[in-house]
C-alpha cells in the first residue's frame, strides 16, 4: 500500500535526512519542518517552542507566507500566548499530537483572537506535535493550511498521528529553542488564570473574574454556562457587569484590552 503513497515515499526521504542531521540543531529543525509539510498538500510546517515556567521561545517560527511577521510575534511572545489553546494544553502538562478541533473551545473561532492570529493572516487550519521537554519546556512542530488550502484531511491527520513518535523523539533533539535569551520578557504571565486574576482584580467579582477568563480563552455563552454549571442567562448578566466594569461593550474592545494590560502594543 505505500508503493501508492507519494506522501509517504516523501516522508521517508525526509525522515531520512532527518537521521543524517540529527546533530545538527539548524538542519534538524529545516528538515522538522520539511518533515511535516510532506505529510499532506498544500501546508505551511513551522517549528517553535515554550520555555519553562516563563514566556514563550519562539525563534523560528514560519507563518502560512513564509516570513516572519516581527509585529505578531512580539505580540505573541509578549503575553498573548497565554490565549494560545496550545499553551493551555501545554500548562496542562500535555504532550502530543493536536489538532486545531481538539484543542479549541467552543466559539473559539468567533473570538478576537482566532481573527488576529488566524484569520488575519488566511490560516484556516492547524495542527501541532507538541513535545514536552521536562525541566525545560516544550518543542511544537506544527503545519498549517491557509488561502484554499482547506482543512486537514483525515488521511493528513492520521500520517501525522502515525509519524508523532518519530517527529517527539526529534524534537527533544531540539531544546536549543527553549533557551532563555529567546523567549520573551521575563514579567510575562505563566497562564491566563494568573494575567485574568490581575486584569480583572480590583474590579470584578470572582464570577465575573470566571466568565471574562473562559471568554477571553475562546468559550461562547453556552460553553461558559457548561464549564461553570449555571444558566446562559447568568453567564449574560456576569458578562454584562463586567464589560460594564472594564469599560468595553464587545469580545473585541476585552481582548484589546486585556492585551494592553499585558502591556502590548495594540496599535494595527
Amino acid at each position: 500500500m505505500f508503493a501508492d503513497d507519494p506522501e509517504f515515499a516523501e516522508t521517508s526521504r525526509f525522515a531520512a535526512k532527518i537521521i543524517d542531521g540529527i546533530d545538527d540543531q539548524d538542519r534538524l529543525r529545516d528538515e522538522l519542518v520539511g518533515l511535516v509539510e510532506a505529510l499532506s498538500q498544500n501546508t505551511t510546517g513551522f517549528i517553535g517552542g515554550y520555555g519553562q515556567n516563563r514566556s514563550v521561545a519562539y525563534p523560528a517560527i514560519k507563518p502560512h507566507n513564509g516570513e516572519v511577521i516581527d509585529e505578531e510575534r512580539a505580540v505573541y511572545a509578549g503575553g498573548a500566548y497565554v490565549l494560545d489553546p496550545y499553551w493551555i494544553r501545554y500548562r496542562a502538562g500535555d504532550s502530543g499530537f493536536f489538532a486545531l478541533h481538539d484543542v479549541m473551545p467552543e466559539g473559539f473561532k468567533e473570538t478576537e483572537y482566532f481573527r488576529h492570529f488566524y484569520e488575519r493572516h488566511g490560516i484556516c487550519d492547524e495542527l501541532i506535535h507538541l513535545t514536552i521537554i521536562p525541566g525545560r519546556g516544550a518543542v511544537l512542530v506544527g503545519a498549517v493550511k491557509s488561502g484554499s488550502g482547506g482543512v486537514f484531511t483525515e488521511e493528513e491527520i492520521s500520517r501525522h498521528e502515525a509519524v508523532h513518535p518519530f517527529v517527539a523523539a526529534c524534537s527533544s533533539r531540539c531544546s536549543d529553542l527553549l533557551d532563555p535569551k529567546a523567549g520573551g520578557p521575563r514579567s510575562a504571565p505563566e497562564n491566563l488564570s494568573t494575567a485574568v486574576e490581575a486584569f480583572g482584580a480590583e474590579l470584578l467579582t470572582p464570577r465575573e473574574n470566571q466568565v471574562i477568563g473562559l471568554v477571553l480563552s475562546g468559550h461562547n455563552t453556552q460553553s461558559v454556562a457548561v464549564q461553570l454549571g449555571i444558566t446562559p442567562d447568568t453567564v449574560k448578566l456576569h458578562r454584562k457587569h463586567a464589560y460594564a466594569k472594564l469599560r468595553v461593550s464587545s469580545q473585541g474592545e476585552l481582548f484589546f484590552k486585556f492585551l494592553e494590560h499585558l502591556g502590548l502594543d495594540t496599535s494595527e
